[in-house]
């Protein structure tokens, strides 16, 4: 019988050393979560090879090192436990919190059980050695058992009592681990010969392993799904409809008094539409150069529509940098829709860079309405546009917008881009 259990043994060991090691490389973020199922693994591996080991140790000269090693299989048994009851834990919490309760219901249990196991030293109160190394179930084996049931008995209560803040499927799977882990701890405790509870262990923490991985998989997919659409939104938002009916109202009475100069705005607009789709997707820095090329053919297009009422200057002093695609244009837009327009006569935009010992500065500035931090963006499309600059910058060239306006005489965006990133 005790060739059944070492190979039932030896194959947990190598199912639990498999999943520890996929674990630990898939490039992920530990949470606690990855990190309590880590240790889990690792304490059920020190239970089995303790276990196991205790087959090839029945010899009375190696009576030490044979009570040793079931002594440690005892332990780690408790601290998988243990620790599953604070995944668990720690899970329900990530969803909608949890009572401190059953954290302290189960510290008390931990600690009266490894007590007991203390005084087992002493008593042989769970399990004794003979002269000749054998091993001998003693009468109070049984409390052993009754912690295990103790620790499964705090997860079930748990999920039942918090089952409303958990998916059908999270519930129904941490529940089964409960159902599991109990039928085999019955089961070996009418054929005590037989590892069942080594063997459910490690089933639990492959059902555990299963569901991480799929929900994260899931999550993943999710995320991917939330960041393209992000993308395409940043993109969108830059393509206003009243500027695509403006622009095209502007070629059209063009091509009946300037038709070159239509010909000219529309391959304007064609690049400036082109220039906001290719940014889909992008998530790297450009060259500084195509950005501003960018804005120019925006500037270019506003200024057909205001002619005399918007003036632009360019002060380039350095231009060898990169920035995120769509960082300027943006800070330019919001520069005429908010600032210019809103002004009684003509207005200037001016867009300038310089070159300090540490960093690039992009200085997008207006002479405005400007407004008053204190009050809310004009439109929630304004302040979405500055803050998907704001984020771009420091994700993609470690760098930080800042604004500063006054009422009455304008509103300047500053580009910080640092040299070393």
């Amino acid at each position: 019988m005790y060739l059944v259990s070492v190979a039932i043994e030896i194959t947990c060991a190598v199912i639990s050393f498999c999943m520890l090691f996929f674990f630990l490389l898939g490039k992920r973020k530990e949470t606690t979560l990855d990190k309590l199922f880590i240790l889990m693994l690792i304490f059920n591996i020190l239970v089995l090879i303790s276990d196991c080991n205790g087959y090839f140790l029945v010899d009375a000269r190696l009576n030490f090192i044979h009570y040793a090693a079931i002594y440690i299989s005892f332990f780690a048994i408790y601290m998988v436990s243990f620790l599953y009851v604070m995944y668990v834990s720690e899970f329900i919490r990530l969803q909608h919190g949890i009572s401190k309760i059953y954290l302290k219901i189960t510290v008390t249990f931990l600690v009266i059980g490894l007590t007991l196991l203390v005084i087992q030293i002493f008593n042989h109160m769970y399990f004794s050695l003979d002269s000749d190394g054998e091993y001998i179930i003693e009468d109070y084996f049984w409390i052993n058992h009754v912690f295990e049931f103790l620790f499964i008995a705090i997860v079930a209560s748990m999920v039942i009592v918090n089952h409303k803040k958990l998916s059908m499927r999270d519930g129904c799977a941490l529940i089964s681990i409960c159902f599991v882990f109990t039928a085999f701890l019955v089961c070996m405790m009418i054929l005590p010969d037989i590892p069942f509870v080594y063997f459910s262990m490690t089933l639990c923490l492959f059902i555990i392993y299963n569901q991480t991985h799929v929900t994260y998989y899931w999550q993943l997919k999710q995320i991917e799904a939330d960041l393209s659409q992000a993308r395409i939104n940043i993109a969108m938002s830059q393509i206003q409809p009243h500027f695509i009916y403006n622009s095209l109202a502007t070629i059209a009475t063009l091509c009946i008094v300037d038709p070159k100069q239509a010909q000219k705005t529309t391959v304007d607009f064609s690049n400036y539409l082109r220039a906001n789709l290719d940014s889909v997707g992008n998530n790297h820095a450009i060259p500084f150069l195509k950005e501003l090329k960018h804005v120019q053919t925006y500037l270019a297009l506003e200024k057909m529509r205001f002619e005399e009422k918007l003036n632009v200057i360019y002060d380039i002093e350095c231009d060898s940098f990169a920035i995120p695609p769509l960082s300027i244009q943006p800070l330019a837009e919001n520069a005429v829709r908010h600032g210019i327009c809103k002004k009684a006569g003509n207005g200037t935009i001016k867009i300038s860079t310089k070159e300090l010992k540490h960093s690039y500065v992009v200085t997008v500035e207006d002479d405005g309405v400007g407004f008053d931090f204190r009050e809310p963006f004009s439109t929630d499309r304004a302040h979405i546009g500055v803050a998907n600059v704001k984020r771009r910058v420091k994700e993609l060239v470690g760098g930080s917008l800042e604004l500063t306006s006054e009422v009455g005489k304008g509103t300047t965006a500053t580009i910080i881009i640092p040299k070393n990133y």
